[in-house]
């Protein structure tokens, strides 16, 4: 026997090796990184945000195409995992809309606006039913009358050059 391998040994033990690291080491022990719930289970693609974290780019680009409006468009991050969208404008129908999302556009929770019907206010997580509320009758108070029980935070963003309204009341 040789003491040492033969080019052909080196080059299957480098195949081999390139080939095991590809698919994340072959390891099944429990130091592997298991796959956030948030992120659905697939990896994060260049460009998107950390698992968990809102995609406020979407938010931002969402509320700046926004109709109805013009009298309010505000932006909030609730315990960094939430977003709350507040805006109103000078529309006959939906008139005020406040919708609470996950972390993108597309994971609404509850959303609370003027209809044509009146008033009206839908949760797909119940859960998030009594947070809506609150938020829709203190719209006016930096804290969304949330109080010390959630970190809010403002979203600054321009639509047409400037920063939105500040102006916050009732619906």
């Amino acid at each position: 026997m040789r003491p040492y391998p033969t080019a052909i040994q080196v080059t299957a033990l480098l195949l081999t090796a390139c080939a095991l690291a590809a698919c994340g080491g072959g390891s099944s022990s429990s130091t592997s990184p298991t796959p956030s719930p948030a992120s659905g289970g697939q990896g994060i693609a260049v460009g998107e945000p950390a698992p968990g974290a809102p995609a406020l780019d979407l938010f931002i680009a969402q509320a700046r195409g926004a109709d109805c409006a013009e009298n309010r468009n505000r932006l909030f991050v609730i315990d960094k995992d939430l977003v709350l969208w507040d805006r109103a404008g000078n529309c006959p129908d939906m008139s005020w809309n406040v919708t609470l999302y996950r972390t993108t556009p597309g994971t609404m929770l509850c959303t609370a606006g003027d209809t044509i019907a009146g008033p009206r206010t839908t949760c797909t997580d119940e859960r998030y039913r009594a947070l809506v509320e609150t938020v829709v009758a203190n719209l006016a108070k930096p804290d969304l009358g949330l109080g010390g029980a959630y970190k809010i935070e403002p979203v600054p963003f321009d639509k047409d050059g400037k920063l939105p309204s500040s102006a916050a009341g009732q619906p």
